[in-house]
């Protein structure tokens, strides 16, 4: 005789997870980590504090997961949370879409002609010149590799709109980040 083990949806496990489960919490987490991270990088554009909003949004997803309405769908009630945090990371630091400091960056490989905080910075501002639809969508396609599809799904449009939002997207980075920088397209083209 075989058990099958049945996965919580997200619902579920919150409601675990808010009666302080200690196994709900854990899966929660790992489950929703890849997604409060690129909703993060989407919404602040910036990778440092990014990361910042996502610790910061993970104390608020435990502190108030009691709060979520099971009755209601967990990821939006999860990527309004993120915004939120992020939006609060941003109005502590007083310099929304500045670029990274210098320290928050190795020194430059010696085996590469190109000064990789330069080229950070470079990416950052180009990653910030994006919609934070526009990064969303590139993130997921290009950075996640999921298919034109799936982002639809998940984001709940059109497979043409992604494709038009993808397009955009390349085209602005193209434009912004390779046009003049041929170091920097030949490192991106080796990742």
């Amino acid at each position: 005789m075989t058990i099958a083990l049945v996965e919580d949806d997200d619902e579920t496990l919150a409601r675990r997870a808010a009666t302080g489960e200690s196994s709900a919490v854990e899966e929660l987490l790992s489950r929703v980590w890849p997604e409060v991270q690129r909703v993060a990088l989407v919404e602040v554009g910036d990778p440092v504090l990014a990361e910042d909003a996502v610790q910061e949004a993970l104390v608020r997803l435990l502190r108030f997961t009691s709060r979520f309405d099971p009755t209601r769908a967990f990821r939006p009630w999860l990527r309004t949370l993120v915004r939120n945090t992020c939006v609060d990371v941003l109005r502590r630091q007083g310099r929304p879409g500045e670029a990274l400091s210098e320290a928050s960056h190795s020194a430059p490989h010696p085996d590469r002609g190109i000064d990789l905080r330069r080229a950070a910075r470079r990416a950052e501002t180009a990653l910030g010149a994006l919609t934070p639809r526009q990064r969303e969508v590139w993130l997921r396609c290009e950075h996640d590799g999921a298919g034109v599809a799936e982002v639809a799904e998940a984001l709940d449009i059109a497979p043409a709109t992604v494709r038009v939002l993808l397009h955009q997207a390349r085209r602005t980075l193209r434009l912004r980040l390779l046009a003049d920088d041929p170091d920097l397209a030949h490192l991106l083209g080796e990742s």
